[in-house]
């Protein structure tokens, strides 16, 4: 018999992830903010050391900000979290509690009724301004991807994870999806698919765009959310701006232009273009799957990893290969149309020396 459960106390944690440059010095950003680094990912989940940030990324207190879900008043602390590979994540935590099939119009309100996710793009260009001089190639992209966690501590009286996933399936689903109305058996299944406990009384469920934490040691688990939301950001960054440098490319390759000395090359610059291309690239992926190591069948490499597929990784860098090989392979063309139009001014010098050849042969005699 289904009987309500109050969420005595928990917080919704509303993150925003953008990217404001190909690289950001956390030593001179944290002179000029006098700030410290951030925490390193504790071992509560008995994890081996190195389940750390390689370089820790800079938190930074923002203040806070008080708005209303469904009329109801909260207040959030609001924290910036600045990462070296350019990207910055905005934060706030919210302290609430309710029923908990009141979960899903809290996740309804955040996503289409709260703006803030334009007063996270004020606080990050307010802070942006300040630590510009730390960042290289500082441009805030209009990409943002947004990600809700609701993290319960306590519910009103003890209950299993297992006993929570399978009485109280509906609320959670129906939070996860945004739905405010019935939802069907196999929504339900789908949305809390691959579920992660470690504890007999904590659960995590992630979906595409907000998750469930059961957990008072919560901290970690949404550290590690939070990075899954910047990588996503980074990719779908990252996609976008190898569009547009393909659109550029394609059009170099139909260019008219055929003139050429042997001193002179029309495609130097393309060519030098492609290669940075394909070296930033490369370099920020290098760095993203540096920050941060979540390696074997342990609690939060669970977490990463399944949340990963729901946020479809494998096709965002899949796509990302085939722009770099199409990069790659305008490159080749390149090369290739100037070694041709190279070796054709070769000719052509060498056909002008024989014939001047010949009419100082022909004068002289």
């Amino acid at each position: 018999m289904y009987c309500y459960m109050q969420i005595k106390t928990g917080h919704i944690f509303a993150l925003y992830a953008f990217d404001v440059g190909y690289e950001i010095d956390l030593q001179k950003t944290s002179q000029i903010l006098k700030t410290e680094l951030a925490r390193k990912l504790s071992k509560r989940k008995i994890a081996p050391t190195y389940l750390q940030y390689q370089t820790p990324p800079l938190t930074i207190a923002l203040g806070e900000y008080s708005f209303q879900i469904t009329q109801i008043p909260m207040k959030a602390e609001v924290a910036a979290k600045v990462f070296d590979f350019g990207a910055i994540s905005i934060t706030y935590k919210i302290p609430f509690s309710s029923l908990l099939s009141d979960l899903n119009r809290y996740s309804t309100a955040l996503l289409y009724d709260v703006n803030l996710g334009i007063e996270a793009k004020k606080f990050l260009d307010e802070l942006f301004l300040k630590i510009k001089p730390a960042i290289k190639k500082p441009a805030v992209s209009e990409i943002v991807e947004d990600y809700f966690i609701f993290q319960v501590t306590e519910f009103e009286r003890e209950i299993a994870a297992e006993n929570l996933r399978r009485d109280y399936k509906v609320d959670i689903a129906r939070a996860l999806r945004f739905e405010l109305g019935d939802i069907s058996a196999d929504e339900i299944n789908e949305s809390l698919k691959n579920p992660v406990s470690y504890y007999n009384n904590d659960l995590v469920i992630t979906d595409w765009n907000v998750a469930f934490v059961y957990d008072r040691d919560y901290e970690d688990t949404v550290d590690v959310l939070e990075f899954l939301n910047v990588e996503l950001v980074e990719l779908r960054f990252n996609d976008s701006l190898l569009d547009k440098r393909l659109i550029e490319l394609y059009d170099k390759l139909y260019e008219s232009r055929r003139y050429f000395t042997y001193f002179f090359n029309p495609y130097d610059r393309t060519i030098r273009v492609i290669s940075e291309i394909k070296i930033e690239v490369s370099a920020l992926f290098e760095k993203i799957d540096n920050t941060i190591k979540l390696i074997g069948d342990i609690y939060l490499a669970k977490v990463y990893n399944l949340t990963s597929d729901r946020f479809h990784f494998d096709k965002w860098e899949k796509g990302i290969e085939k722009k770099l090989a199409a990069i790659e392979s305008i490159y080749v063309i390149l090369n290739n149309r100037l070694a041709t139009i190279r070796a054709e001014t070769l000719e052509g010098i060498i056909i002008i020396l024989i014939l001047v050849e010949i009419i100082l042969g022909l004068a002289r005699g």
